[in-house]
């Protein structure tokens, strides 16, 4: 029991501010639309990229992809930690489910051959990583709650060098070829 003390505190230290508020009794702050709208966008563009993403561990090609892609992974899996924090904290839901073409690609991808699933990983990451650089712009510039707006202020260098580091592996494995 004694060794599980620091695992707990540390536990409650991650917690985010707005959960531990929300078990004490506050009530949500209510969300704009604009909140609403930034947290559908970039919540399901984070779905998207942490879904092919984690594809990366047992289909690339290339050590290359495997090390973009376990980098990519864990900050994806802190960003969508906060972010969804926010979200729950406030009411509000975060997509838990790939839709429509995101659904389609992420299939195709799932069945691509070894020797064109990096390719393949790097076109698909790439558009949607610029597309959530998008959201999270938007974001820090539009979002009003502020814990909202903050993490998009947050996370906006690093969503935004997704696109640096997605660029730098495409390079990378066209010039081994």
């Amino acid at each position: 029991m004694l060794k599980l003390l620091p695992t707990l505190a540390l536990c409650l230290l991650l917690l985010p501010a707005p959960l531990l508020a929300q078990s004490a009794g506050a009530k949500p702050n209510p969300l704009s639309s604009t909140d609403k709208s930034f947290l559908k966008n970039a919540g399901e563009s984070l779905y998207f990229l942490s879904t092919i993403t984690e594809r990366t561990k047992r289909n690339a090609g290339s050590e290359t992809v495997k090390e973009l892609g376990e980098k990519m992974g864990k900050d994806l899996v802190s960003i969508w930690g906060e972010i969804g924090g926010i979200a729950t904290s406030n009411g509000e839901m975060m997509p838990t489910e790939l839709k429509g073409s995101d659904k389609t690609a992420s299939q195709r991808l799932n069945n691509a051959k070894p020797d064109k699933f990096d390719h393949d990983y790097i076109s698909l990451a790439n558009k949607e990583a610029k597309k959530l650089t998008r959201h999270f712009e938007s974001g820090a510039k539009m979002v009003n709650h502020p814990e909202l707006k903050a993490a998009a202020e947050k996370w906006l260098p690093t969503v935004a060098g997704f696109e640096d580091q997605l660029e730098k592996a495409e390079k990378e494995i066209k010039g081994r070829k």
